[in-house]
């Protein structure tokens, strides 16, 4: 705010240099045009020539304005220099040095404070992005692990029906052998009744006949 106040007081005093150098040059002018007026009109002779009015109200204009330029920059350059003064002895004061220290432990303090708020926000972000990656890895795993429990159910199914398909091709082939095993018992009982049958209707012949009775063997069935 002080160094603002300094400027606007600068420009303050050029502008108010710069009005101070148009009313000098204004007045100048017109008591030039008075003094001009009470001279008599006509022709002038300086050294052995004439001088065109005109000519000489250019070259009186142009003498006016290089000074007014010069009392302007006279005028810029002290109150420049006033200004420059006035600040370097504002800025060495007990006041501003004050002023000065408290503003900087004011803007350290905000900066200190903004910075440790950024930290903590990328602080934050930075668990959240560590929680969300935990979060993705966790269900990638769990997907993992559902879908080698998954294989390993099928798997498991395609054995066990393997496994059926196998039981049931014993069970049937087991059928069948205990078929064929009765169909032999039976073919054999057939066989020794057939023989029996035989011997007994031999022994009966030769009983007839006078002969001696045949002795007979009974064989047990086989088990197949």
């Amino acid at each position: 705010r002080t160094l603002r106040s300094s400027s606007s007081n600068r420009s303050y005093s050029r502008r108010k240099a710069r009005s101070r150098s148009e009313k000098r040059n204004r007045s100048r002018s017109r008591r030039r045009a008075r003094s001009d007026s009470g001279k008599p009109k006509g022709r002038s002779f300086s050294k052995g020539r004439t001088e065109d009015p005109r000519g000489r109200e250019q070259r009186l204009a142009l003498l006016r304005q290089q000074k007014g330029k010069r009392i302007e920059e006279e005028v810029d350059k002290r109150v420049e220099a006033e200004l420059q003064r006035r600040f370097e002895q504002q800025v060495a004061s007990q006041p501003f040095q004050e002023m000065l220290r408290e503003r900087l432990h004011k803007e350290r303090s905000r900066l200190e404070e903004a910075m440790l708020k950024e930290v903590e926000d990328r602080q934050k972000e930075i668990l959240e992005e560590m929680d969300k990656k935990k979060e993705e890895q966790a269900s990638a795993e769990k997907a993992e692990e559902e879908r080698k429990q998954a294989e390993q159910d099928a798997e498991t199914e395609k054995k066990r029906k393997e496994l059926e398909e196998i039981a049931r091709q014993d069970e049937e082939r087991l059928r069948e052998l205990e078929r064929r095993q009765e169909e032999q018992r039976v073919e054999q009982q057939r066989k020794k009744e057939e023989e029996a049958r035989l011997a007994a209707e031999k022994a009966r012949l030769l009983n007839s006949t006078g002969q001696r009775p045949t002795v007979g063997f009974k064989l047990k069935p086989s088990l197949l």
